[in-house]
């Protein structure tokens, strides 16, 4: 998912996706993960930063390939639901490994993402360009308790986008440490096949 930042708006053309919040995050990564830099586009994978360097965008299938094949710890079960103009999701967790500790600082946290936008850029260093983006994360619904959603589970209710259709919106569920950002799980799908 991308997490589009704010803070290239300052060369002249707003980021129509891009959110404070979603700045704040990635400044929190970097104070975390004891970055040195920060920039975009920036991949943290397996709770890790990606060095961004020449040819570094080769290694994400692998990468992503490998953390796929790992054991999960958690089971997130989610059903999503369209309510009018909202995307209800019920999420119910189950643990998978016993020796698993969650602190107090781990939540379940509901995104909506948007599968793909086709954007002209009138300003700034891509001027003249027409930008097109996928898995763009929208919404961000609020963090949920984990222990509820192990127990009975939890309900999110995110608002579609305005002008944006149910089938071309997706969720994620993260289950993450809302100090350190580390994702224990994560289940994305779309919401309409």
């Amino acid at each position: 998912m991308c997490w589009h930042v704010d803070y290239w708006d300052r060369l002249g053309w707003p980021d129509p996706f891009g959110s404070k919040d979603y700045s704040a995050r990635q400044r929190q990564y970097r104070k975390v993960k004891q970055l040195k830099t920060m920039g975009t586009p920036q991949f943290f994978i397996d709770n890790e930063a990606l060095p961004w360097v020449r040819g570094a965008h080769q290694r994400i299938p692998g990468l992503v390939d490998a953390g796929a094949k790992q054991p999960p710890k958690l089971r997130i079960d989610v059903t999503p639901k369209l309510d009018g103009k909202k995307v209800v999701l019920s999420i119910k967790l189950q643990q998978l490994d016993p020796e698993l500790k969650l602190g107090e600082n781990v939540k379940v946290v509901p995104v909506l993402w948007q599968r793909k936008a086709v954007t002209p850029c009138n300003a700034g260093e891509n001027r003249g360009k027409t930008l097109t983006e996928y898995y763009i994360v929208r919404k961000v619904g609020t963090a949920l308790s984990v222990k509820k959603a192990l127990d009975k589970g939890v309900t999110a209710s995110l608002d579609l986008p305005v002008g944006v259709k149910p089938s071309d919106v997706g969720y994620a569920v993260l289950v993450e440490n809302s100090v350190t950002l580390r994702t224990w799980e994560c289940v994305s799908a779309s919401i309409a096949k």
